[in-house]
């Protein structure tokens, strides 16, 4: 494959305006964006300039052209841009400037002067490293006399060692960051998750110029420029991943970092910040290598690691180019930071606040701040509402339970629900009757009543556990369809001759100041084995 020379260069590449989506950036916009990344570069434009010159004149962080004048982009490939923008002078056909040289007044009269030496903003990549090459500090501890002459000379030679390996590493990088110039025009914006727009060239209104780029780019074309091939490709892909594993802070959030839009990953700062420059670059490479042949590589975390199924398992699916929100969900999971934990849903009022006391009780926090929903499904029978529900929440919490009362329709529907994937086993209990006569005894309740009734009636009147029992069997044997706190209720205002009438409202919290009584007084597991709605809130409660 025979390349011209000429078309490797950035000169060529800014002929063109490929640097256009993300551009060059002079002395003081690279110190900002190397302070972002750890970075603690002098203050003030004559000191930042002094040291960038220094690495530039050593050949460990070179800028890649010079300007004498400011800067002014290049979208369209115009060349050459008017005269006034001055001379372009690129570092691969110049070699090392003296910066006093091209030094330029702000303005006329000026004592300011300023030197645009241009850089890639991708040479923040290496900058980290650059800038501790050529940082060397003794302690003052072994400064002494006896030994000064030999530490010099090992100080000497371990400089020059450090030297000639940051001059390899920034040659070596220098090829990668022109293939990262060349592709960037056509992949940095969904990377960025935007772009920038040019003025139209007969002026007026802004232009998109990314349909124009995504059509017109030829990655097979590309890859004969640049005289790249796919294995090529796949190790210069496999570097930047493990460079940016080198740098990051943050391994273990590296999905969910990459699931954040750009704009929340560039306000990490330091090292964190500079990993994710290597993982942009990174999916630059890996989007051109699959336009280029159709195959997509493994992901930055998948790279080095052991098993590449791992990933597939945890979001059910193969690897693909971007993440959804299903896959955000799965993360958040993951790692136990998904809000919607767990969702009870039950069958009535009663239990939905039982349940929610509970919680509060359990944790000192509403279900709510929990991340636990509870959901009344509207009383016995309401098979439709329950339905709609459960395909509409069951694909969301990290738990999903359903609790119902076996006098009503939706027990009856629950093995259909089953069969067609809506629930499992394991995300259904069914009361043996229904809520209450499973978790209180008569004797329970019938006291409950005759202390409501004693508040709200002058007269002596009070109802017999025993006689409501048989009052339950009898609605039972004639098919009553309504639930058994209903039932109860009616009762009450039957047998107090119509006098009392009790509301659910006024029994519901009493039902709960008794069970939380009883765990006070007997703890919550002993509790729990006479009272299984425990059970079912502490499972919810595993799960937030």
């Amino acid at each position: 494959m025979t390349t011209d020379k000429r078309d490797l260069s950035f000169r060529s590449a800014w002929e063109r305006g490929r640097f256009f989506q993300y551009d060059l950036v002079d002395p003081g916009e690279l110190a900002k964006l190397a302070g972002m990344r750890g970075v603690r570069m002098p203050i003030g434009h004559t000191d930042q300039e002094r040291e960038l010159e220094s690495l530039d004149k050593t050949g460990v962080f070179c800028p890649l052209a010079y300007l004498e004048g400011p800067y002014t982009s290049n979208p369209r490939g115009l060349c050459p841009l008017p005269a006034i923008l001055g001379e372009m002078r690129f570092r691969e056909e110049t070699g090392f400037i003296p910066w006093g040289e091209i030094r330029y007044e702000v303005f006329s009269g000026s004592t300011l002067k300023l030197t645009t030496a241009l850089y890639s903003p991708w040479q923040l990549l290496s900058f980290p490293r650059a800038w501790k090459s050529v940082r060397v500090s003794i302690t003052s501890r072994i400064w002494t006399e006896p030994n000064r002459d030999k530490l010099l000379e090992s100080l000497e030679r371990w400089t020059q060692i450090s030297l000639e390996g940051a001059q390899g590493y920034e040659r070596q990088l220098r090829q990668i960051i022109r293939l990262l110039v060349e592709i960037q025009n056509r992949y940095f914006p969904f990377v960025r998750g935007s772009g920038h727009l040019i003025i139209g060239e007969e002026g007026g209104d802004y232009e998109d110029p990314l349909d124009t780029e995504i059509a017109s780019f030829d990655p097979q074309g590309v890859a004969r420029l640049l005289d790249v091939d796919a294995e090529r490709l796949k190790h210069i892909y496999q570097f930047l991943c493990t460079q940016g594993h080198f740098a990051d802070t943050n391994q273990s959030f590296y999905l969910l970092l990459r699931m954040a839009p750009y704009s929340e990953r560039d306000q990490l700062r330091g090292a964190s910040r500079n990993a994710q420059d290597w993982y942009d670059a990174a999916e630059m490479v890996r989007n051109f290598y699959r336009d280029l042949i159709g195959e997509l590589l493994p992901d930055c975390d998948e790279v080095g690691s052991f098993g590449r199924d791992w990933k597939a398992e945890m979001l059910g699916h193969p690897a693909r180019p971007h993440y959804d929100q299903v896959d955000l969900q799965r993360v958040l999971k993951r790692h136990h930071l998904y809000p919607h934990r767990a969702h009870v849903l039950v069958e009535g009022d009663t239990e939905k606040q039982v349940v929610e006391t509970l919680m509060e009780a359990a944790r000192g926090l509403d279900a709510k701040a929990l991340g636990i929903e509870v959901t009344d499904l509207g009383g016995v029978g309401n098979v439709s509402r329950a339905e709609k529900l459960l395909e509409a929440v069951r694909s969301y919490p990290r738990e999903l339970l359903v609790v119902a009362d076996r006098e009503g329709e939706i027990a009856r529907r629950i093995e259909g629900w089953k069969r067609a994937g809506l629930i499992t086993d394991r995300q259904v209990h069914v009361w043996d009757t229904s809520f209450e006569p499973s978790n209180f005894t008569s004797d329970e309740l019938v006291a409950i009543a005759n202390t409501l009734i004693a508040e709200l009636s002058p007269e002596d009147i009070s109802i017999v556990a025993q006689d409501f029992q048989c009052f339950w069997g009898t609605k039972l044997k004639s098919g009553n369809e309504k639930g058994y706190l209903e039932t109860f209720l009616g009762y009450v205002h039957q047998a107090t001759g119509g006098r009392v009438k009790l509301a659910k409202g006024q029994f519901i919290p009493r039902l709960t100041s008794l069970m939380l009584d009883d765990i006070k007084a007997n703890g919550w597991e002993k509790v729990a084995t006479r009272r299984p709605i425990l059970d079912i809130v502490e499972r919810a409660i595993r799960h937030s």
